[in-house]
This record gives structure tokens, sequence and C-alpha cells, in this order.
């Protein structure tokens, strides 16, 4: 502390220099631009008066010196010390002061900073001739104000409750964020601030800030890596987090510590403030989830028609057993505009145990088996309940026909909404509720879309521990016992949302035989042999001449297993059009199904002959007739 200054006969003054053990001391020195030097030489003996009127103005880590300024024009500057502890005892008779110069100055201002709150500080100040000559000093005491507040403090600006379905957001986006405040006078240096939750972090996170300036705030995003273990979370549970400030200030290493509760929800928690956060809960990669689409749509593997597929998929969870209930404790809560509440939303593989789940349980174990097989799906809402909708092709338009009002163009697609509570009912039903729901809520302007993808982008789906469930096999012919011709009606339905150029050809033109051609061959394609086969026989009919309807209506028939007439029809197109390899290829093929394999070599022979690079599409064709 002060080093006390007695008044006696004989005083010795140590004038020493600055040395690297003591603490940097910031000097800031306000300049008198119009004092002006004398160029006169002072009498002989000359020594300056003491500077007059010393006063002395300190906070918690600063003092602020001011002098009049001298009228003598012989004074060129002043010199301003401060006294040092001394750690020796003086001899008797006398005191021996350290003094410290700290600041050489033509102006009539000092001021230090980096000292330390609650402390007492005495300075001396002298005038400078320009002889060199230094009067005696002006001594006055003061100290510093007790520190109020840190050099450095935290305030909490925001700070987020956990949602630990979706614990990696935090990584990028942050859980909250906070002000960090430099209270003092001098530049703060070498700044860490960490961040702990402790339970879901394995380490804490940090960052460092370089300098932050005097009374300068800084705002900083809080961004924790959270563990998977935050799924283990079986419950709401308060969490106490605590931010740590470390920094060096006037040479030392200081630290700041606050903290703050938030809540720890649990996996199935989210709120409908932000309708996006249910994308996290679809969860296509799930291996049940996976388990079960692939299983259907191996069953439907003669078609690749999203339509098909979903009423495939939905007619599944009807015969597994799989039904709506609705939520008593918690329903969806967007009905009365309360949506800061936190609600409850079932894993799909949760459903799919439990053999039941509410709208939004049904909708998003639905949108989790369609987006397995790369079907784009969209969440609906509207005040009260959900449902869904999903793509089913390309389309700017909406369809005319038996799909009028079925069918809704959006984003360059044409999309089909599903009421999901109808779940055991026939998918027609739950397609035509869905989309006069889509049609009366448009038309109210109350309809949420929330597209799954698009949400995905910033909430992704929660990668949940392994489940030991393995959905029961559901068999094309359970459908078809279950739901009759259904399936084969959707892939009419198929052909019609995909193909309405074509139907209005044939409309305008009866003969139109490209138009017919087209169609049979997408009937083909969808599995749907009858329908194919009318096609395809009525451009016979119309062009009997035409390797290519000849060609295809054979392809039907391999389709239908019948493979003598399909045989026939080949031989016949190839005659037709004998130069076609690619006729021979499929003749090739149905040899080999009906085992005639030395005529399948031939007539393969005969392809590559009339195209040898044809063999490079048909390598495995051609290692089968050990070619």
């Amino acid at each position: 502390m002060m080093a006390k200054r007695l008044v006696l006969c004989f005083v010795l003054l140590l004038l020493l220099p600055r040395t690297g053990s003591a603490a940097p001391r910031k000097q800031v020195v306000q300049k008198d631009i119009g004092a002006i030097v004398s160029a006169l030489k002072p009498p002989p003996g000359y020594r300056p008066a003491p500077p007059q009127g010393l006063q002395a103005e300190a906070n918690e880590w600063s003092v602020e010196l001011t002098w009049k300024k001298s009228r003598d024009m012989f004074v060129k500057g002043y010199r301003v010390y401060v006294e040092l502890d001394s750690d020796e005892e003086p001899e008797e008779g006398e005191v021996e002061l350290q003094l410290e110069k700290v600041a050489e100055t033509d102006g009539v201002s000092f001021r230090e900073e980096g000292l330390e709150p609650d402390t007492d500080y005495t300075y001396w100040v002298s005038a400078v001739a320009t002889n060199g000559k230094e009067s005696e000093p002006t001594v006055i005491e003061t100290a510093t104000l007790p520190m109020t507040r840190p050099p450095l403090e935290v305030d909490i600006l925001d700070m987020k409750d956990i949602f630990t379905n979706n614990y990696k957001m935090y990584e990028t986006e942050g859980i909250g964020k906070v002000n960090i405040r430099n209270n003092t006078d001098e530049r703060i240096t070498r700044l860490k601030v960490t961040f702990t939750a402790r339970g879901i972090m394995d380490f804490p996170s940090e960052f460092e800030i370089r300098n932050i300036e005097p009374h300068e705030s800084r705002a900083a995003i809080l961004k924790p890596v959270f563990t998977n273990q935050a799924l283990d979370i079986s419950e709401d549970t308060p969490l106490q987090t605590e931010i740590n400030l470390s920094y060096y200030f006037n040479g030392q290493l200081r630290t700041f510590t606050t903290s703050r509760t938030v809540m720890l929800h649990d996996k199935h928690r989210m709120i409908w403030k932000d309708p996006d956060m249910a994308a996290v809960f679809v969860t296509p990669k799930d291996p049940p989830i996976l388990d079960l689409s692939r299983s259907v749509a191996t069953q439907v593997g003669d078609s690749t028609s999203p339509l098909v597929m979903a009423g495939a998929l939905y007619e599944t969870l009807g015969q597994m057993g799989i039904t709506y209930v609705r939520d008593p404790s918690n329903p969806y809560q967007i009905s009365d505009g309360r949506i800061d509440t936190v609600d409850y939303v079932q894993f799909p593989v949760e459903t799919l145990k439990r053999k039941s789940g509410d709208c939004k349980g049904m909708v998003v174990l639905f949108s989790s088996l369609l987006e397995s097989l790369g079907i784009r799906t969209v969440m609906l809402d509207y005040p009260g309940h959900m449902f869904l909708m999903f793509a089913v092709g390309k389309g700017n338009t909406a369809p005319k026909g038996e799909l009028a009002g079925l069918l809704f163009p959006h984003d360059g697609e044409l999309w089909a909404p599903v009421e999901l509570s109808l779940v055991g009912s026939s998918f027609l039903m739950a397609w035509e509720k869905g989309s006069s729901q889509f049609l009366e809520w448009t038309a109210k302007k109350g309809l949420g879309m929330m597209d799954i993808r698009s949400a995905w982008k910033r909430y992704k789906p929660a990668t949940l521990p392994a489940q030991l469930l393995r959905p029961a096999v559901v068999t094309l012919q359970d459908l078809e016992k279950r739901f009759g011709d259904e399936l084969t009606l959707l892939k009419r339905l198929t052909v019609q949302a995909g193909s309405p150029n074509l139907f209005e050809a044939v409309r305008n033109d009866p003969g139109n035989v490209p138009a017919l051609l087209q169609l049979g061959i997408r009937f083909g394609e969808e599995g749907d042999v009858a329908e194919a086969s009318k096609y395809l026989m009525r451009a016979t009919e119309l062009a009997p001449r035409s390797a290519e309807v000849i060609n295809n209506l054979a392809n039907v028939r391999m389709l239908a297993g019948d493979s003598a007439k399909a045989l026939e029809l080949y031989q016949q197109a190839s005659g037709l059009d004998p130069d076609d390899p690619y006729i021979l290829i499929n003749l090739t093929r149905c040899y080999l199904k009906l085992g005639q394999r030395v005529a399948a070599k031939e007539i393969f022979a005969r392809a590559t002959r009339l195209r040898p690079e044809i063999i490079d599409h048909y390598r495995g064709l051609a290692v089968e007739l050990a070619y």
C-alpha cells in the first residue's frame, strides 16, 4: 500500500527507471498545442517553482491528475512520479522513497490506468526548466474507489431451452447470446469464454476474443457441442449451465463466472411456434422404417408410381393393425393458437411398436415411410389437425377428369393429400378426405404447409438408438384380399396423372396410333397388364404391320407370364423389322424363359452382328449365354 511521506530535514530520493518486473501502465497524456518553449537561457542557479493547483480524480481502475500551467517562461514541461512500496527498512534518520517516473509532458494533465481498486496512491509532479533543472515536487495522495463491479462481466441476452431431439442444431446456431462488457478504462486481452452443460457435453465449448477495448461491449453466440446422450433424457429436466470468462487485466489472470438454468426437454418435445421442428421426427433412415418400406416396395416391385407406393404403404399400416387415437391430454396445440406450448410428438418407430398414434404421430410415420423411398412429402395443418400430401410427379396444372379435385399443383409437381386418421380404411377414402380438406382450408386461407426436405436443412432427423423391431411382413396377397383391386386402380390413376396429353390426344382422335402405343407402354410400366393390352391391341388393329407396336404387345404378354404368346409376337415383329437388334434382344430373353438356350444364343449372335456395340449394354445376357 502507500508509503507514508514524512517531512524531514534530509530526504533521499531514489529515482528508479522502469523495470521489466513492473506492471505496464497505459499513459494518456493531454498535449497543450499552444505551449511555446522559450529559447532564452535562464539565469545562473535558476530553479523553477513547483506546479500549483495539483488535483486528482480517481475511479476503480484509474487516476487522473491535473495542475495549473506555469507562467514561468523558462518552464518547458513537467515530470510525474508515483511512489512505490519499499521492501527494505530505511536507516535511522532517513526515509527511503522509491519513485517511478510515469510521464514527462508539456501538458497539464496525466492519466494512469490499470490500477488496483480500493488502493492508496501518491503522485509527485515537478516542473522542468529549459536548463534541465527540476523544481521541488508537488505531492498529492489519492485512492482508487472500491470495486462495485468486476472489470469484465457477462450479461445473458438470450438462453434457449434445449430440445434434445435436435441437439445437433445448437452446434451451428447456438443455444444463446451473451454480451461481454469491459467496465475498465484499459484494454483487456486474451479473453477465453467457455460454456458448460454437465451431463450432455463431453467437453466445454470455448472461443477466444483477442482484445476488448475500454468500455466496449462485445456480443457472442454460445455454440455448444452436445452428445447423443441428450436423447437418453426421459423427462423434462432443469439443467444448470455455466459461463466462465478468463482474461488478463493489469498483468494478472482473472476469472468471472455466471450461470443460468434452462429446461432440458426430452426427445419427444417441440413447440409449434416453429412448425419446421416437426421435421426432426421424420426419420426415413431409421432401420425399422427402412425395413418396412422396402418390404412393401418389393411387393409392388412392378410399379415405380409414388401413388401406388403410398397406397400400398397406407394399406399395409391398416393390415398391421395400426390405428389413429386422439391425444386427450395434449391435442395439436395450434387449434387454439397456443403455439408456444411445448407439445409431445411420437417417433415413427414408437407408433409402430404401440400400433397407434395421434395425427402428429401418424403423419410423421407416413412421411418417414414415403421419404425412405424417395417420395417428397409436405405436412399440412389447419386449426386443430394435421395431415399430409406427397408428390406424385411433375406438373403445374390441376388435372381434369377422374383426378380433378384429387391432385394439386405445388412447386412444379402434382400432390396427393392424405388424411392419416382414417388408416385402416381404404387409401382412396383417405385420399378423397385429404383432398376435400385441402380444398376447404385453402379456400379459407387457413392451410399451413411445411416442406420436410426444406425443414431438414435446419432440423436434421433425430438419430435414435438401435431398435429391436422387425415389422411383420405384409404380402401383396394380404393387401389384395383386404382392399380388393385398389392398387390396380391406383396404377391406372398414376398413368392418367402422368399422361394427360396422351389421353387428350386419344379422345380427340381415337385412331392416334402413337398415343395408343405410348399409353400401352405406360400401363405396362405400371404392371397393369389389362389396360396395357387394351391400348396396344387397338394400336395393332390400326397398324398391323408396325413392328414397334407388336414388339410392345409381346412385352406385355411376357409381363403377364404368357411366354409362348410373347414368342409368337416377337417373331412377328422381327419379321417386320429384321434389322432392329433390340427386338432380337427381347426374342433372346423369351427363348431363355422358355428354356431354349441354343435358339437364344443364335438370336443374340444376330443382334450383335447387326450392332456389335450392343454387347456392352447386355453384358449380363452375354455371360448367361456364355457368348
